[in-house]
């Protein structure tokens, strides 16, 4: 009996270290993740300055004008250009933006190294066939919102009716004041034309919700990259996870393996499943000790422990 209890005892001891050690990857990773938005922000504040490429840097200001440009005063191009700055002071919507680039060089990089394509997976195809007219109707519809993603991602433009409603909220709030200190006319009647024209249902993330809610509990279906395409595989194990969309993109990128794989875990994936997925986009990785045996709910507990989760979710 005490020789068992023993045991026992060390088997969880191991289990503990082996989470105390997934819990500190985890931060490490998570620091490095938690350090890009910072430092977008100062480079974006402050040109010039060599700490992101300027590659990235064009990409990301391409955005912000994008979004700028759907305001009245656009027809100013100096004026464009004053408030797409004004919009690099949001963090919630560099951080948006970012990971939407981010999405959209993995989409490209899937297209060009798997074949699958950045509007119509199969399994996105297969949706658009079914008999359910809700469905059809929503795949369709996706389809189309995920071409004009895609298309924009290789313009480096962004969509002001795209963004998340708080987001959409951000800006257009953030517009008004900007164009009052400016005195600019009509602004009441401006906003409340783009909030009127702005319905979350239509964008392309409230697409892939609506059809993950008319599917119901088939989300397993989209557990595979190569036939549901990033955008619907990323938004069914978020909602899976029940961790926040972008963090899930973040965690796509070959330097977040870990924070995939636990996140994948959590969203109840088998650990075939989850070692399936990594070898389909060319990725090793050492999972935890034990893995097979760990439940989602331990690892929704590490992730949730990570203050770099704790932070995506109270920003929506």
């Amino acid at each position: 009996m005490h020789g068992h209890m023993t045991r026992e005892s060390s088997k969880n001891a191991v289990d503990a270290a082996v989470m105390d050690g997934v819990r500190g990857n985890l931060a490490r990773d998570d620091h490095a993740l938690a350090s890009v938005v910072p430092v977008l922000a100062h480079v974006l504040a402050h040109p010039g300055e060599p700490l992101v490429s300027d590659e990235v840097i064009a990409r990301m200001r391409g955005l912000f004008t994008g979004i700028a440009r759907e305001f009245p005063t656009s027809v100013d191009v100096a004026a464009t250009d004053a408030f797409a700055t004004v919009l690099t002071e949001n963090g919630d919507l560099i951080s948006h933006c970012y990971a939407a680039g981010v999405e959209g060089a993995i989409t490209q990089s899937l297209s060009e190294n798997h074949g699958i394509d950045p509007a119509l997976p199969a399994l996105v195809q297969e949706l658009i066939g079914s008999k359910d007219a809700q469905i059809a109707e929503l795949a369709m519809a996706f389809m189309i919102a995920q071409s004009r993603f895609a298309e924009g991602q290789r313009r480096n433009t962004a969509n002001l009716f795209e963004l998340p409603p708080e987001l959409f909220d951000a800006a257009v709030s953030a517009w008004c004041a900007w164009a009052d200190e400016g005195g600019f006319a009509d602004i009441n009647s401006a906003e409340t034309k783009l909030r009127s024209s702005y319905d979350e249902g239509s964008t392309r993330l409230g697409l892939i919700n609506g059809l993950l809610s008319a599917i119901g509990g088939g989300s397993q279906v989209f557990s595979e990259i190569e036939t549901a395409g990033l955008a619907m595989f990323a938004s069914a194990i978020a909602k899976d996870s029940g961790q926040p969309r972008e963090l899930v993109i973040l965690s796509c990128q070959t330097q977040q393996s870990l924070r995939l794989a636990l996140t994948l875990k959590a969203s109840s994936r088998s650990s075939e499943a989850i070692l399936r997925q990594f070898a389909f986009v060319g990725r090793g990785i050492a999972l935890p000790p034990d893995f097979d045996e760990w439940s989602a709910e331990q690892a929704s507990d590490i992730l949730a422990a990570s203050p770099l989760s704790a932070r995506a979710s109270s920003h929506g």
